[in-house]
């Protein structure tokens, strides 16, 4: 659907350019965003609810870790890429990590994480970006922050709940 909105989008650019209107900065920026579209899916639900164990059964391999202490919970947007690697953010810039730190990196110095997975699993979603949330009732600040951005960001979620601690949490 992109490849073909960004076709349309280059015929009218050409249209435009054969009328003397002069639109290419706007068509260029246009494509530019629809090439740069993702619909992002986050997994929510309580610490330890299993979201990332979940994720790590789809993968195939233990990526995210998991028994892990909340303040190492960070939100990490899983990527298809040739070459794994983790690109962590935060307002200062970006950091390039080796997929093995994951456990290293502390969700007070980076905002989220971009973890790139050579995985045949994730290959085909192409466009669509599985997200592993910190847990809901971690009582740290930085995750309630995270968790609202990606409401603000996802299309949809998955909400998974801990049975063996009965049924969903008024924090969920």
């Amino acid at each position: 659907v992109k490849k073909k909105y960004s076709e349309v989008i280059r015929e009218i650019i050409k249209i435009a350019d054969k009328s003397g209107i002069d639109n290419t900065v706007e068509g260029k920026n246009l494509i530019e965003e629809l090439n740069g579209f993702v619909i992002k899916i986050p997994l929510i639900g309580s610490f330890n609810a299993g979201k990332s164990s979940l994720l790590n059964r789809y993968l195939g391999v233990n990526y995210l870790p998991v028994d892990i202490i909340p303040e190492t919970a960070i939100a990490s947007e899983l990527k298809f890429g040739y070459e794994e690697h983790i690109i962590a953010h935060n307002s200062k810039g970006t950091k390039v990590f080796a997929l093995e730190d994951i456990k290293t990196i502390n969700s007070v110095d980076y905002d989220y994480l971009e973890v790139f997975i050579n995985s045949e699993s994730i290959k085909p979603l192409q466009d669509i970006v599985l997200v592993d949330m910190p847990g809901i009732d971690s009582k740290f600040e930085h995750h309630n922050k995270s968790i609202l951005n990606y409401i603000k960001e996802g299309v949809e979620f998955l909400v998974l709940n801990d049975i063996e601690n009965g049924g969903l949490k008024e924090s969920v």
